[in-house]
């Protein structure tokens, strides 16, 4: 009996229908939750951003690209409801930049 399709937009695996979860580590992950989140599929946001295909969206999400400006991070931020720079860095704790390991580095 074939699964009945979901009304999420959220990309799900083809040959099990498990909705796909990236990893917030890199930023095509980022970039993959967000589009869940705004229940977004590469088409969508392909479609949004103005690409005939999807194939710079999937070069996005599997690691093989990343935006090579500012203002690529920002479109592709404002397209899934999101900052550039968590796209580009994930979120850092207080808002701060992390303290160095460097154990040269004086700590105030």
């Amino acid at each position: 009996m074939p699964k009945k399709p979901t009304k999420s937009k959220r990309e799900v695996c083809p040959s099990c229908g498990t909705p796909i979860t990236y990893n917030d580590t890199s930023f095509g992950g980022r970039l993959g939750n967000a589009m869940g989140e705004a229940g977004m599929n590469r088409a969508d946001l392909a479609k949004k951003l103005g690409y005939k295909r999807t194939t710079q969206i999937s070069r996005f999400l599997n690691g093989n690209a990343v935006p090579k400006t500012i203002a690529e991070y920002e479109t592709l931020a404002k397209a899934v409801g999101s900052t550039a720079v968590w796209l580009a860095f994930g979120e850092v704790a207080g808002g701060s930049i992390p303290e160095s390991n460097d154990e040269s580095t004086p700590k105030s």
